[in-house]
């Protein structure tokens, strides 16, 4: 008999889950296969778009039905690579309590979660399913070229089944770590107890059958079990759906509740608007893998190279160029980690002063455009994103400025920490710009055609990763293997943006319909508060919610939440898309969660995460005080986008 505090036998349930855990993980080489077909769609969408605006205006002879394709295949790029993104552990969640209890303890809250993402994907994959069903009966096609739509719900229902498969493996596995962690028989019980609680809550939510809340009411609750799961690690986008499904199956019933889930996935992932994300981030990737950024950084050296504290600022202006072709801040930081470190070190810069300079100048890719973050900020509050792009150069010239101030200063007063580097002769200078010209043809075309209105921000997303590709091939430096790794990489952004995307989108029907939105707005305006106050405390959020979570996912939940609140105060949407943007760069270096500090880490594994986070804090400040100068002069934000409209 077992008594409390005693291990339960577990060799034959042990024996059992390693069993099934084997043959599921067998799969994963098919999985990867799936991804692959994900890869291709992206080098087709890619294709597509620069054609299409080639033969537009160099033939009139556009394609036809080019939207259509693009929508559809954007549904080939996200569910293909859905599963394989759990499978490298890429789906985003917040570890913030899991890390904080004892190991078995840890173990039994991994064990609760993965059951609730099960359910949820498993709800998801049945439901898109039915959608599938339903479209084919109703013989329901696209817009242009009159495409069925129900295979691409079928692609979904797969993507999710695949997922779930992917998820009962990582449960097993935990599992298998419970029974051989020798879990307590008041561990179990807890572990039931929880599971069948939340099956129990919900289902007693859903049916309203113990009590009627007010929609207020719900919409509250649903915040907060948003926010506590959240804390126990359960994936962002998986979060988002499940509370959104409780919330909205409690108010307005399960049938309207299952119909959105089963439309709602198709909608947001084949947009076209939503479709030029993967493609900057695809251009950005293909410039990673082709070592543009450390001819960036062999110039920046060779002019700024003989500052006290050149090198340092050689990393700023590589940075600053480099946001110029690529919107992601992590790959930006991971980029000059590997590049710029060695030669800081072998120059004997003070170690904190050589990563805080990494640190700081990756953050500026989230700022000046093409900008990952604007992109998303521009789709979500429905605002320009050509004009956001503007947007963001003085901001990002004026934080690069900054920085490199800041780095000349403490090394001017203190010569030891960032030593000055050798005379370049002037000649030199001038002949390394030669090495600039991809930078400046990618941002010329790209920047230049979307302002100009010569193509879309999609368009301009598929023409840029095309002459990235093509540069590529001409300096000699693409193979299939960057190529391929490069489209791996961006499907596996996509899908965690995306999965995050749906889910947002859910929420926020949820606190639409609870009215928690629009109660929150009239709670606000009725403070006796200045109006940029109220600015101040969601910007202050934003930080707050940047030492956990990354930049893009704070975007894509708080945006629909928050911006009603500031239309309502009447405030410029492009001004308040920069200040986002900005907070977004100050939680990067943050800790806990500190993304861009992480990608240093990775690439230098000899330094302690605290020595990084050290070195990049000054930075932080002074990314505080561009936030403080852009409130205060809003024209630092706004006056070059409305100066080219005239």
């Amino acid at each position: 008999m077992c008594v409390l505090g005693a291990a339960l036998p577990s060799n034959g349930t042990l024996v059992l889950v390693d069993s099934l855990y084997s043959v599921i993980n067998r799969l994963v080489p098919a999985i990867k296969s799936i991804n692959a077909g994900g890869a291709l769609a992206l080098f087709l969408m890619m294709a597509l778009a620069f054609f299409d605006v080639l033969f537009r205006y160099f033939l009139n002879s556009p394609i036809s039905g080019a939207k259509d394709l693009t929508e559809l295949l954007m549904i080939l790029v996200v569910f293909c690579s859905v599963a394989y993104t759990q499978v490298q552990k890429g789906h985003v969640g917040i570890d913030l309590l899991v890390d904080k209890f004892p190991k078995n303890w840890g173990i039994v809250i991994r064990v609760i979660t993965y059951m609730l993402s099960i359910g949820v994907f498993a709800l998801v994959s049945w439901r898109t399913f039915v959608e599938a069903l339903l479209f084919k009966q109703r013989h329901i096609v696209s817009m242009e070229l009159e495409i069925p739509i129900y295979p691409f719900f079928f692609v979904i229902s797969l993507g999710c089944i695949v997922l779930t498969v992917v998820l009962i493996r990582d449960l097993l596995f935990s599992v298998g770590q419970a029974l051989r962690s020798d879990l307590k028989l008041h561990q179990w019980a807890t572990l039931l107890s929880l599971f069948f609680l939340l099956l129990g809550g919900g289902t007693l939510w859903v049916l309203q059958s113990a009590v009627s809340l007010d929609p207020v009411t719900t919409g509250f609750l649903g915040v907060c079990l948003f926010v506590f799961l959240l804390c126990f690690g359960v994936p962002i986008g998986f979060v988002l759906v499940f509370v959104a499904f409780l919330g909205l199956s409690s108010m307005r019933g399960l049938d309207a509740s299952f119909g959105m889930i089963g439309t709602v996935l198709f909608r947001n992932t084949g947009s076209y608007d939503w479709s030029v994300f993967p493609l900057f981030v695809l251009m950005g990737y293909l410039c990673f893998y082709l070592d543009i950024s450390r001819d960036l950084y062999d110039s920046a050296y060779k002019i700024f190279g003989r500052l006290p504290g050149g090198l340092a600022i050689a990393t700023i202006g590589a940075c600053t160029a480099f946001g110029a072709i690529s919107g992601d801040n992590g790959a930006g930081a991971a980029t000059m980690a590997v590049v710029a470190r060695p030669e800081l070190k072998k120059h004997r810069y003070d170690e904190r002063l050589a990563l805080g300079s990494i640190c700081a100048g990756g953050t500026l890719e989230f700022l000046i455009p093409p900008s990952i973050g604007m992109i998303l900020y521009g789709v979500l509050a429905e605002q320009s994103i050509g004009d956001l792009f503007i947007a963001g150069v003085v901001p990002g010239l004026v934080c690069a400025g900054l920085f490199s101030l800041y780095i000349y200063g403490v090394c001017r007063r203190n010569p030891e920490l960032g030593p000055r580097g050798p005379q370049v002769k002037l000649w030199e200078k001038v002949r390394s710009l030669k090495n600039t010209w991809p930078v400046i043809l990618l941002f010329m075309i790209v920047i230049g055609g979307l302002y100009g209105g010569i193509f879309t921000p999609t368009e301009a997303g598929g023409v840029g990763a095309s002459v990235a590709l093509i540069i590529g091939l001409v300096m000699g430096r693409l193979t299939f293997k960057k190529l391929f790794t490069a489209l791996i990489e961006t499907g596996r952004i996509s899908a965690m943006v995306f999965v995050i995307l749906g889910g947002a989108v859910l929420f926020s029907y949820f606190l639409t319909a609870s009215k928690f939105t629009l109660t929150l707005a009239q709670l606000v305006a009725g403070f006796q508060v200045h109006s940029i106050v109220v600015v101040l405390w969601v910007l202050l959020l934003f930080l707050v919610l940047g030492f956990f979570m990354p930049g893009s996912a704070i975007l894509l939940i708080t945006i629909p939440i928050f911006l009603p609140l500031i239309k309502t105060l009447g405030y410029d949407l492009i001004w308040f898309g920069v200040l986002c943007v900005m907070m977004q760069n100050v939680g990067a270096c943050t800790p806990p969660f500190g993304f861009v500090v992480f990608a240093v880490k990775g690439a230098a594994p000899d330094v302690q995460l605290s020595e990084i986070y050290k070195g990049v804090m000054p930075f932080v400040g002074l990314m505080l005080l561009l936030v403080v100068l852009t409130i205060v002069f809003p024209g630092i934000a706004t006056w070059l986008p409305y100066a080219l409209k005239g």
